[in-house]
């Protein structure tokens, strides 16, 4: 393994220090510091200069013949009533096909996502494509899939896996929680192929998803994938908003990331941030908070003490400026953790805040356009 190797592993395993300190869901947290584990043992291998497209293969499906197709729109009300309607549904983008249960009302939301729901409210099918711009590492997969998880659960109460089932490029999890004191049931089938991956979420109440399960399943099965086209997509545009310590500003940040959280070794510091699946890029956050205001003096100090901090003592800036507006930006690598990146600070009565996309030698060209456009996404 070479040297650029051992830099990003001790790059990570800071990172990951970090995020043990954040108090999570126990389950979600042993995966994940697993995960990270493998990952580490994948970085010793020689990372590829760009990600290659794979070959071209089949659409991926693990669907019987579609059933004869009808007209007849019913309102389920018992097992035997739930039926699967007949004409598949194509998604804008042309990478995904599935037959839904009849009785829907159905919405899309751009190219890839659509949900549906009964007419009752007592079941949700979500479908939605992930765009990850090569075909992921099992490791790299499986984190992904954790941090879509977190994202779709994390404010749910009494959450609990019932099964999580694995398998080289897919996985499933049927969960129990409790949204507004109702109890629903659910299932996550996640489906990795080329430079997507495929998301199918089916919710139920608690005490009606025996009566929707046969149809959940026949419209899961009847499910085709095809992304090939999708080597040259935008990556990750699914985004959710990201608040900073006590309200100071928000950023758009891709749901697939992984987050963590915990504080720095400088009092008053705290730091947040999102690792892409393969760790070749993330969002970082720093917010330091003292009792007095900070003067443009102690912001310089502590400006470059919170940022030798995170990324080491050889921090070296390349670009350097202040903005009219108050912030200052700069551009700078640190070559022992072999990664470079993109900083602006603020300050806000007595706050410091430090906001940052970082990326290695690997990531930059692939992950460039996302890491843009969550600075972009700045808002105060």
């Amino acid at each position: 393994m070479g040297n650029f190797s051992f830099r990003r592993a001790e790059f990570i395993a800071d990172i990951i220090k970090t995020a043990m300190k954040t108090k999570r869901n126990a389950s979600f947290l042993t995966r994940f510091f697993l995960l990270s584990i493998i990952t580490l043992v994948v970085a010793c291998q020689p990372a590829p200069a760009a990600p290659v497209p794979a070959p071209t293969s089949e659409p991926v499906s693990t669907a019987p013949p579609a059933p004869t197709p009808t007209a007849e729109t019913v309102t389920p009300s018992a097992a035997s009533e739930i039926l699967l309607a007949g004409q598949p549904y194509q998604s804008p983008s042309g990478t995904y096909s599935i037959n839904f249960p009849l009785g829907l009302t159905c919405e899309e939301e751009g190219e890839y996502r659509i949900d549906c729901q009964s007419a009752s409210g007592d079941a949700i099918i979500s479908v939605d494509v992930i765009v990850t711009g090569y075909e992921l590492l099992q490791a790299h997969f499986e984190a992904l899939v954790q941090a879509e998880t977190v994202y779709a659960y994390g404010d749910k109460r009494a959450y609990i896996e019932e099964s999580f089932g694995v398998a080289e490029g897919q996985i499933s999890i049927d969960a129990f929680w409790r949204d507004e004191g109702v109890d629903w049931a659910s299932r996550d089938r996640f489906i990795r192929q080329g430079p997507a991956v495929l998301h199918i979420s089916l919710r139920a109440l608690r005490e009606r998803w025996e009566n929707y399960l046969p149809v959940f399943q026949q419209s899961e099965q009847s499910a085709r994938f095809d992304p090939l086209s999708l080597y040259s997509a935008p990556l990750y545009t699914q985004r959710r908003l990201f608040s900073a310590r006590d309200g100071l500003f928000t950023l758009d940040v891709p749901t697939a990331w992984m987050k963590y959280a915990g504080p720095l070794n400088i009092e008053g510091a705290f730091v947040e941030g999102f690792l892409s699946p393969d760790l070749h890029a993330q969002v970082q956050v720093a917010v330091y908070r003292r009792d007095s205001l900070i003067e443009q003096a102690d912001r310089i100090l502590l400006t470059q003490d919170i940022m030798r901090a995170l990324y080491g003592s050889d921090l070296r800036y390349a670009h350097y400026k202040a903005l009219p507006d108050g912030r200052e930006r700069g551009e700078w690598n640190a070559e022992r953790r072999a990664v470079s990146g993109i900083s602006f600070n603020g300050t806000y009565r007595n706050y410091l805040y430090i906001y940052s996309v970082v990326w290695d030698e690997v990531g930059k060209d692939l992950y460039m356009p996302v890491l843009e456009e969550v600075l972009d996404s700045f808002v105060r």
